[in-house]
């Protein structure tokens, strides 16, 4: 497992430096600049609650909770359950 998250993290590095040296991905990948933030803020989290994101990103709950779906719903981020606690999911 850990070498998945090795790769993926080199994957997103570099996907992110491309990201900022030229504005035209945000066309590419049908993103706003403030969804690219809210990925990034997600994907720079090892685990990363609801309320976690909705703090950090400076929304409310019911606002997180659409985004964090709409990036579920098209495969950005996925939600685990916590092996701790039952009642916590994560997204990744």
């Amino acid at each position: 497992m850990k070498n998945f998250i090795f790769v993926f993290n080199e994957i997103y590095n570099n996907f992110m430096d491309k990201y900022y040296d030229s504005s035209d991905i945000l066309n590419y990948y049908y993103l706003t600049e403030k969804e690219f933030q809210y990925l990034d803020i997600i994907y720079n989290s090892e685990q990363i609650t609801l309320s976690d994101f909705a703090s950090k990103s400076k929304v409310s709950k019911s606002g997180a909770t659409q985004i964090i779906n709409k990036f579920i719903k098209s495969e950005y981020v996925v939600k685990t359950l916590s092996k701790t606690d039952k009642r916590v999911y994560y997204g990744y």
